[in-house]
């Protein structure tokens, strides 16, 4: 080790590092639920109600650096909390025309949990970025209130098509407020929104070519679409139209299958619009992440009934991730990611 040295700025990366990442979050969950179930026909009646009760605690560091980006102070930092949650939901089912005809209906209420890392109670310094992301120990799950109906029609030779509408009407749902600190540093912090509407259709078309003559029997292809109209209402932003947090308006899903004997291939593609990403203090300081489009291939290749080969690709053609601020025309990140490729042997006992 003598024999090693270290730059001044390497210093300080090493001690930062050291002192962002010394954390430490406990959470546990208590859960206990009743539900009953009835049929009458071609209907049937499924109720329920779930309590949860959560609990939480963390110990961290609110680390300070001066303008090189030296540590000056590390500062231990501790929190804790409880919440208890109740969840219902109601579930009606109609099967028609000899169960290929299916009619949902559901009420539902959910929750969702902020991520453990953004409860510790920490300030955390990338002098890198230029950024400071700020923890929230009082951030508070978000909870919803959802409408669903559906209808699916189950065609011959393995196929389905289905239409859903749904409504979800959420509360204290969880963002992103950036802002530009009186020392031109960014910073982050995870708040609760003070409400939201997300209104959504999909349309779903699968189908399996099984009546074609063999081999061309093996194919397949799946179809679906999600139109999203969304509504945000996000603090010191009343009266402005902004989307749900990471709601894209519109999502496009295509695939085409071949399996046919010991061989198999899948080819995906995914679209998808622009998404809000985090909230400023006005429209020119909101953050989007741009409209993506990927493809991903999935091929197997079975030898015997124990042995296998696979080979599956994600973002076949590099699309990156991109960022911009305000205006497609002023990106802050670009992220090229690269092809992901993940092959080898299955062996199965």
């Amino acid at each position: 080790p003598a024999q090693f040295t270290q730059t001044a700025a390497a210093v300080n990366f090493t001690n930062l590092t050291r002192a962002n990442s010394d954390y430490a979050i406990t959470e546990d969950i208590d859960a206990a639920y009743l539900s009953a179930a009835t049929d009458h026909g071609p209907f049937r009646l499924l109720v329920g109600l779930r309590g949860e009760e959560t609990s939480n605690s963390s110990a961290s560091n609110n680390v300070t650096v001066n303008a090189s980006g030296a540590v000056t102070s590390v500062t231990r930092v501790q929190a804790s909390r409880s919440y208890r949650n109740w969840v219902p939901g109601a579930h009606l089912r109609w099967l028609g025309f000899d169960s290929r005809l299916v009619l949902r209906a559901a009420y539902t209420e959910g929750l969702s949990r902020p991520a453990p890392g953004d409860l510790i109670a920490s300030v955390q310094e990338n002098v890198q970025l230029n950024q400071r992301n700020i923890g929230n120990p009082a951030l508070q799950p978000a909870v919803s209130q959802n409408y669903d109906l559906s209808a699916e029609y189950y065609l011959p030779h393995l196929g389905v098509i289905s239409a859903s509408l749904f409504r979800k009407d959420i509360e204290k749902f969880i963002f992103t407020s950036s802002r530009t600190a009186a020392d031109g540093v960014r910073e982050n912090l995870k708040v609760n929104g003070e409400g939201g509407r997300l209104t959504g259709l999909e349309l779903v078309w699968q189908q399996n070519l099984t009546f074609l003559p063999a081999p061309l029997s093996g194919l397949g292809y799946e179809l679906n679409a999600t139109f999203l109209d969304s509504e945000g209402r996000y603090p010191g932003r009343t009266g402005e139209d902004l989307p749900f947090v990471l709601a894209p308006e519109r999502i496009y899903n295509a695939v085409l299958s071949y399996a046919y004997g010991p061989a198999s291939v899948r080819a995906s593609y995914n679209r998808m619009a622009r998404r809000l990403e985090s909230v400023g203090a006005s429209a020119l300081l909101d953050t989007y992440n741009a409209a993506v489009a990927t493809w991903d291939l999935a091929a197997k290749y079975k030898f015997t009934r124990q042995v296998s080969a696979f080979c599956n690709v994600k973002n076949l053609t590099n699309q990156p991730s991109t960022i911009y601020q305000g205006h497609p025309g002023n990106p802050t990140s670009l992220v090229y990611y690269g092809r992901q490729i993940n092959f080898g042997l299955n062996l199965d006992f």
